[in-house]
C-alpha cells in the first residue's frame, strides 16, 4: 500500500523525514555502521569522546537500499524536464533574429534568415514544450519518491522515535497499514480515524500539563496536613483573636481543598479519555490487522466485515473526541 509523508501526521512526518531523507551514511541517525564508515564516531561534545557503531540489521539494509534507489529515481525524473527546458535557449536567439531582421539592424547577420530557421524553432518549440509539460506534471501529478515511505523504511524508522504512547500506536498502525492489500479509499479513511484520535490525545495532553502546575501547589495530601494541623490548634488554644484566625484559616484551607479536588477529579477524567483514546487506536490496529487474512476484492465477506468495522470504529471516533470536548469544557469552566 502507497504512503507518503503528506498522509501522515505533520508532526510524525517530520520526525521520520529528519531520519530518512538524509546522506547514505548518516541514514536513520543512528549509531549504525554502513559500508565505507569507520567502526567508531568520534563525538567530542558528548559525555562518550568514542562511541562504537553497530552493524545494521538486514532490514535496515534493504530500508537503505530502497531509499537510495528512490534517490536515483528521483534524480532522473527531473534530469529530463531540464533538459528540454534547455532547449529554450535556441529559441530565444530565433526570437532575436526575427527582430534583428525586422529592424534592419546589423547585429545577427551572420545567422541564418528566419526562414531558414523555421525547422529549427519546430524542434526546440517542442522540446521546450515537453519540459516545461513534464515539469507541471511532475510537481503536480506524480509524487515525490523521496517522500513515499515502504514498509521496511517504517519498521526500521518507528522504533526510533520518541513519541507518545497514543502516537506511538498510531506508527505501530502505520506498519500494518503499509503491508495491507486492500484498496486506498479503506486506508484513507482508516489514517483519518487515526489523525482525529491524535488529535484529541494531544488537546488533552495539552489540557494535562497545564494543569500539573496548578495542582502541584494545592496537593490534596498537603492541604489536610495543613488543616488537621490548624485544628489541633484551635482545640488547643484559648485566645479569642487565635481561635478567630484559626476558624479563618480553616475556611480557606477548606475552599482551597475544593477547588484541589475538582482539579483531581478534571485530571483523573483527562487520564481516563486519553486511556480510551489509546484503547481506540489499539482496537483499529487490530482491525486493521485482519485485513492481512482477507483476500483482495470488496466482494469478500471478510472484507466488508473490516470495512462495517471501520465505519463503526467513525462513530466511536466520534463519540470519544464528544467527550474529549465535554471534558476540557467541564476543566476551563472550573
Amino acid at each position: 500500500m502507497n504512503i507518503t509523508l503528506e498522509m501522515l501526521d505533520r508532526r510524525i512526518a517530520v520526525k521520520m523525514a529528519d531520519r530518512l531523507n538524509t546522506a547514505p551514511s548518516d541514514f536513520l541517525r543512528d549509531n549504525i555502521r554502513w559500508p565505507g564508515m569507520l567502526p567508531f564516531r568520534i563525538t567530542p561534545n558528548s559525555e562518550r569522546f568514542l562511541q562504537v557503531l553497530r552493524a545494521p540489521t538486514q532490514e535496515e539494509t534493504n530500508a537503505r537500499l530502497q531509499r537510495l534507489e528512490k534517490s536515483r529515481l528521483q534524480r532522473k525524473r527531473r534530469f529530463f524536464p531540464l533538459l528540454c527546458t534547455a532547449f529554450s535557449l535556441p529559441i530565444d536567439v530565433w526570437f532575436a533574429v526575427l527582430a534583428e531582421h525586422a529592424s534592419g539592424t546589423a547585429l545577427f547577420s551572420f545567422l541564418p534568415m528566419p526562414h531558414q530557421t523555421v525547422p529549427l524553432f519546430a524542434f526546440c518549440a517542442s522540446g521546450y514544450a515537453a519540459g516545461l509539460l513534464g515539469k507541471i506534471y511532475i510537481q503536480h501529478s506524480v509524487p515525490s519518491l523521496e517522500n513515499a515511505l515502504t514498509r521496511e523504511e517504517l519498521r526500521c524508522v518507528v522504533p526510533l522515535l520518541t513519541l507518545t504512547r497514543c502516537e506511538r500506536a498510531y506508527c505501530d498502525n502505520l506498519v500494518l497499514i503499509s503491508s495491507l492489500n486492500t484498496d486506498q479509499s479503506t486506508v484513507t479513511d482508516a489514517l483519518q480515524h487515526m489523525q482525529r484520535l491524535l488529535d484529541a490525545d494531544r488537546l488533552l495532553e495539552e489540557r494535562r500539563r497545564a494543569l500539573m502546575p496548578i495542582l502541584g501547589s494545592n496537593h490534596l495530601s498537603g492541604i489536610q496536613a495543613e488543616i488537621d494541623q490548624k485544628a489541633s490548634l484551635l482545640q488547643s488554644t484559648s485566645s479569642t483573636i487565635a481561635m478567630q484566625a484559626c476558624q479563618q484559616s480553616l475556611t480557606l484551607l477548606y475552599k482551597r481543598k475544593e477547588n484541589a479536588e475538582a482539579l483531581q477529579q478534571n485530571l483523573d477524567q483527562i487520564k481516563t479519555q486519553q486511556e480510551t483514546l489509546l484503547q481506540t487506536m489499539q482496537t483499529m490496529g487490530s482491525t486493521l490487522a485482519r485485513l492481512h487474512l482477507a483476500p483482495l476484492g470488496t466482494d469478500n465477506p471478510a472484507v466488508q466485515e473490516v470495512t462495517d468495522t471501520i465505519e463503526e470504529m467513525n462513530r466511536y471516533t466520534t463519540a470519544v473526541e464528544q467527550a474529549v470536548q465535554e471534558v476540557l469544557s467541564m476543566g476551563l469552566s472550573q
